[in-house]
Formats: C-alpha cells, structure tokens, sequence
C-alpha cells in the first residue's frame, strides 16, 4: 500500500499529486508500467513521517523506493533530496500551521491538513473532492456546490463544518471535544461520527440519508425536510434529537444513561431503542409509526396526533407513556415490573400486553369507549374515571379493605 506523501521520480522533475496511488499516477503520466520502462524511465518513491506526524519537519522524514529495480540515473542520496524538496513544495498549500483565516477553493481533489488553526474554509465546485484533517484548536469549514465529497477528521477541541449544495457527500469524523454540523440542501448523504465528548448536528433538505454515530458523552441532534432517512447511535451518557418533516424515516439507539427524542411532521417512520437507564420520547404530528424499545429501568413516551400506530416495548423496571389524538392505535408490552399510561382521544385502540404491566386511564382523560382498550397476558387496567380495575388471565383477584392494608 502507498503511504503519504507517494511520488514517481522522473530524470528531469518529479511528479507529486494529491493522491497517493503509483498505479495511477503512471496511468496520469501516460507511462507504461512495465520492468522495461522501470529500468529506464521512472521510479516508485515515498516520503513519510516516522512516526506518524504529518506536521513534523519533512526533513526528518523516511525515504523509501518501492520498486527492485531503477534506472542508470538513479543515485539515491540526490533524489531524496529532490523528494523533500518536491514534498515541501506540495506541503505549502496542504499543511498548514497555526494559521487563521485560511480561505481555499478545490475545483478537482485536495486534501488539507490543519494544525491550530481558526476559521479554515474550503470551497469546491462541481464534482471536487475536499478533505481536511486537524489537530489541535481548529476550526474547518467545507462549502460544496454541485456533486462533490467533503470530509473532515478532526483531534482535540475542533469545531468542524460542512455546507453542501447539490447532490453531495459529506463525512465528519471527530476525537475528544468537538463540534461537527453539516447542513444539506438537495439529495445529500451526511455522516458524523465522534469520540469523545462531542457535539454533532446534522440539518438536512430534499431527500437526504443522515447518520450521527456517538461514542462518549456527546449530544446528537438531526433535522431533516422531505423524504429523508435520519439514524442516531449513541454510546455512553449522550443525547439524541430527531426532527423530521415530511415522509421520513427516523431511528435513534442508545446505550447507558442516555435521552433519546424523536419529533415528526407528516407521513413518518419513527423508533428508538435503549439499553440502561434511559428517556425515549418519540411526537408525531400526521400518519405516522412510532415504536419504542426499552431495556432495563427505561422512561418511554409516545405523543401522537392523526392516524398514527405507537408502540412501546419494554423489558425490566420502565415507565411507558402513549397519548394519541385521533384514530390510533397505541400498543404496550412489558415485560418485567412496568407501569404504563394510556391516554387516548378520538377513535383510538389500545391494546397492554404483559406480566406484570399495570395500565393506568387518567382521571382527566376523555378517552373513547373501554371497549377500546385491549389487556393480555396478566395485564392490568386501572380506569381512574370509573373507579374501576381491570385484570386479564388467570390470576387470583383478592379485595382489600383499607382497614386490612399492612
């Protein structure tokens, strides 16, 4: 595999572009990759940091030739001179250091690499790749026009940014206390990924895919219009919000103590699942699906308006809420000691499903008909309007006077 930064040594230049592949640099200088013309016309060379650091000094770093054979010309000590210095020359518009206000425009490929610096911006247009990679206090800004790739990796307290227009892709990967937020408009595939304490925000317009993967305390939040698909995993103490407008597809899955949201405007698919100790909370306005899943001392909340289908699953100590307006229908299962409420308005069904769920109808609920609600398995019913307790199954049905109590 090549490393950075790759070459191919000619007699009279040598030749370094952005990418590193030797393959094609060959196939860019027209040159026949045969042992014939490695005898004679050209040689597989890089330069590299030893250790890693492209921010070191390049006079410090390895030089390698990646072929057996080389031409007559070839004497090693002078062209790895020549490497440096062709290296340098590359590096004085790529790397940069403790340099701000950087402004630079990509019409074909490039990659950047930043150290300390603020307010880095990279403009491409039509069909261009953009990369920057930052260490330290620095602040990345990517604006695409057109159908162009823009990523960002940032270490260490980064703020990371990127704007697409047009069909684009955009990737932000960060390390310990960052900022990453990409904004789309048109059909856009936007990924964040973080480590560390980060904060990732993805705004999306027109028909997008965007994924926010969390590990660490960090807080995720995603809004998407039309026809979008928006995912959320998170890792440890984070936060996750999902706002969607028009026919999209939301998903949030959380792990550890974790606060999981999911808001949705028109026909919408919606569904978060947690694992220990955490808050799911899915609101939907229009025809929509809602499921939540809930593992291990769990708070679930589903609020639902139009003709929508919430469901709640949940297994160990949870607490499971479903309020739906207008012909829904609202499903609890629990497993394990859960408590759960059902308030319900307009045409709705609901139906509670589980050993050990005890249900309860609020006082202040005007709700349909009890023929509306469905109990299974051992679940429990406490209609506080009428006064009365309702219980599926088998099990014995003891009353106790509060004079008996204790």
């Amino acid at each position: 595999m090549c490393k950075m930064k790759s070459g191919i040594i000619l007699k009279d230049r040598v030749f370094i572009p952005d990418y590193d592949g030797h393959t094609q640099m060959l196939e860019e200088l027209k040159i026949e990759d045969t042992a014939k013309n490695a005898k004679a016309l050209f040689v597989r060379a890089e330069l590299y940091p030893k250790d890693g650091d492209i921010f070191s000094d390049i006079d410090t770093w390895e030089f390698n030739v990646d072929q057996d054979i080389t031409p007559e010309w070839f004497v090693p000590d002078y062209e790895k001179t020549r490497m440096i210095e062709s290296v340098k020359a590359w590096a004085q518009g790529r790397i940069f250091i403790n340099t701000d206000d950087l402004a630079l425009a990509v019409r074909d490929s490039a990659s950047y690499y930043l150290k300390n610096c603020s307010n880095a911006t990279i403009k491409t247009f039509e069909s261009s790749n953009a990369t920057i990679k930052t260490l330290g206090s620095s602040n990345a800004t990517i604006e695409t026009w057109g159908r162009s790739n823009a990523t960002i990796e940032t270490f260490e307290s980064s703020n990371a940014t990127i704007k697409t227009l047009g069909s684009s892709n955009a990737t932000i990967e960060t390390w310990e206390s960052s900022n990453a937020t990409i904004k789309t408009l048109g059909s856009s595939n936007a990924t964040i990924k973080t480590l560390g304490s980060s904060n990732a925000t993805i705004k999306t317009f027109e028909s997008s895919n965007a994924t926010i993967e969390t590990l660490g305390s960090s807080n995720a939040t995603i809004e998407t219009w039309e026809s979008s698909n928006a995912t959320i995993e998170t890792w440890g103490r984070s936060n996750a919000t999902i706002k969607t407008w028009e026919s999209s597809n939301a998903t949030i899955e959380t792990f550890e103590s974790s606060n999981a949201t999911i808001k949705t405007l028109g026909s919408s698919n919606a569904t978060i699942e947690t694992w220990e100790s955490s808050n799911a909370t899915i609101e939907t306005l229009g025809s929509s699906n809602a499921t939540i899943k809930t593992f291990e001392s769990s708070n679930a909340t589903i609020k639902t308006l139009g003709s929508s289908n919430a469901t709640i699953e949940t297994w160990g100590r949870s607490n499971a809420t479903i309020e739906t307006w207008e012909s829904s229908n609202a499903t609890i299962k629990t497993l394990g000691s859960s408590n759960a409420t059902i308030k319900t308005w307009g045409r709705s069904n609901a139906t509670i499903d589980g050993v050990g769920a005890i249900a309860t109808i609020p006082n202040n609920v005007f709700a349909g008909s009890r023929k509306n609600i469905i109990l299974l398995n051992n679940a429990t019913l406490k209609d506080c309007k009428t006064n009365t307790i309702y219980q599926s199954g088998d099990w014995k049905l003891v009353e106790v006077n509060e004079s008996e109590a204790g």
